[in-house]
């Protein structure tokens, strides 16, 4: 127990944080957890409990409860396995086709990508003069 009146206001603090600590790591781990849950059960609805998961990481880096390079990191994650678990149902539904594309730019000859070169100018004198 503290002793000292501003130990005493110090612990109500700390005990504040904590509540609010346990909330926003509660909301992170339950956004991810779904994300998860929506990625098993049904890949193609995955998008809302992704932005979920987002918003709720970039919430606790706004409260400095974790860095924000923890916060990239699992989102980077995240979008991984989102990508992974859309193109794998792509694929099982759709025919990909594997015809080559060909490209209808126009080519373009040498003297189209020669530059002119500006003529040289004459540099001015900026040096100011002792009084």
């Amino acid at each position: 127990m503290p002793n000292t009146s501003s130990a005493k206001k110090a612990l109500r603090g700390s005990l504040k944080k904590k509540a609010f600590n346990l909330i926003t790591k509660s909301k992170i781990k339950n956004a991810l957890r779904d994300f998860r849950k929506a990625i098993t059960t049904s890949p193609s609805e995955y998008q809302i409990t992704l932005s979920k998961a987002f918003s709720a990481l970039d919430k606790a880096v706004k409260t400095n409860f974790i860095p924000r390079g923890r916060a990239d990191r699992k989102k980077a994650r995240l979008a991984a396995q989102a990508a992974k678990a859309n193109i794998v149902e792509v694929e099982s539904t759709e025919k990909i086709d594997t015809t080559p594309v060909v490209s209808k730019a126009k080519k373009t000859t040498i003297a189209s990508k020669v530059t002119k070169k500006k003529p040289a100018t004459k540099a001015k004198n900026t040096t100011k003069k002792a009084v």
